[in-house]
C-alpha cells in the first residue's frame, strides 16, 4: 500500500478504536492507558503491513556512476623524464610522441593527431581513454614497460594492446626533442 493509502486508513482506524463506545465514560487520565492498549495492536499491524508493502514509504536514488577519475588503471602521473616531445630514431618515420603533465600522450603526424591517458607504475605504463580507440576502461588498456637508455626511449608490450598502438611503440626508438 502506498503512503496515500495508508496513512488515512490508519487515522479512520485509530480514530475507531480509540473512540469510547456509548457504553463506556469519556476516556479521562485514569481510563487512558487502558484505551492506548487497545490502539498498540491495531497500529503494530498497520505499521507492519506498511513496511513490508515493496516500495511503501521507500525512495530509491540513482546509483553511482564512477568518476571519470575512477575509470582509469592503477598509476601515477607521468615521471619528468618522459615529459616532452620524443621522436623516432628512425628517419624514415614521420611523427612525434607527447607526453604531457600530468596524465596525456599524443601521436602527433603532419596529417593527424590522436591520444588519450596514461598511469606510470615504475618502468611500467599504461595507455588507455583514446578516443579513438572506442573502448572505455577497462577494455582499451594497452600496457608497457618502458626504458631510456642512452637518451633512447623504448617500449616493450606486455600485453595485447587492443587499440593500435602497439605499431607506434613496439619495435620503435624515440629520442627527446624538447621537454
Amino acid at each position: 500500500m502506498t503512503q496515500e493509502v495508508w496513512l488515512p486508513l490508519v487515522t479512520l482506524i485509530l480514530g475507531y478504536v480509540a473512540k469510547p463506545s456509548e457504553n463506556e465514560a469519556a476516556v479521562t487520565r485514569a481510563t487512558a492507558p487502558a484505551g492506548w492498549m487497545r490502539i498498540l495492536p491495531v497500529a503494530t499491524l498497520i505499521l507492519a503491513i506498511g513496511c513490508n508493502t515493496p516500495g511503501a514509504l521507500v525512495t530509491t536514488t540513482p546509483p553511482v556512476s564512477p568518476s571519470p577519475a575512477a575509470a582509469r588503471p592503477s598509476g601515477g602521473p607521468l615521471p619528468p623524464e618522459l615529459l616532452g616531445t620524443w621522436k623516432p630514431t628512425d628517419t624514415a618515420l614521420v611523427g612525434t610522441l607527447i607526453f604531457t603533465a600530468p596524465d596525456k600522450y599524443a601521436f602527433e603526424t603532419p596529417s593527424d593527431i590522436a591520444g588519450g591517458n596514461v598511469v606510470v607504475n615504475g618502468d611500467a605504463i599504461a595507455f588507455f581513454g583514446a578516443a579513438r580507440c572506442g573502448l572505455a576502461f577497462p577494455g582499451g588498456v594497452g600496457l608497457y614497460r618502458w626504458t631510456i637508455v642512452g637518451g633512447e626511449l623504448a617500449f616493450v608490450a606486455l600485453n595485447d594492446d587492443p587499440c593500435g598502438r602497439v605499431s607506434d611503440l613496439k619495435s620503435r626508438r624515440y629520442t627527446k626533442l624538447r621537454s
